[in-house]
């Protein structure tokens, strides 16, 4: 019943490319896909770099998953609030980083 709903709300019902899939699946889950995928991201690159220790991992993982959100803002998939508070993580992990090592 809720697809029915969902389908005649979308804009665009012919989804076939992996931009459509994904532009469909935010409207779906009223616009938190994309924020899911930056969560996700977050966590897979932490993963990767927490060799390094955990404020090398915190700052790539950050500054990888800022350069996704702006992507994925070029494309209205997140909004501006989560570029902006990606990039204020960024500054603010490479200052505490910086301190440390200094």
């Amino acid at each position: 019943m809720a697809l029915n709903n969902t389908w005649t709300q979308y804009p665009y019902p012919n989804v076939t490319g992996l931009y459509d899939s994904m532009k469909y699946a935010n409207v779906v889950t009223s616009d938190t896909f994309g924020l899911g995928i930056l969560l996700s991201i977050f966590m897979v690159f932490f993963m990767i770099f927490k060799r390094w220790g955990d404020d090398v991992a915190f700052v790539s993982a950050s500054f990888i998953t800022f350069i996704f959100a702006a992507i994925l803002r070029a494309a209205n998939m997140v909004g501006d609030q989560w570029l902006v508070l990606l990039a204020l993580m960024v500054g603010v992990s490479v200052f505490v980083l910086y301190r440390r090592n200094s």
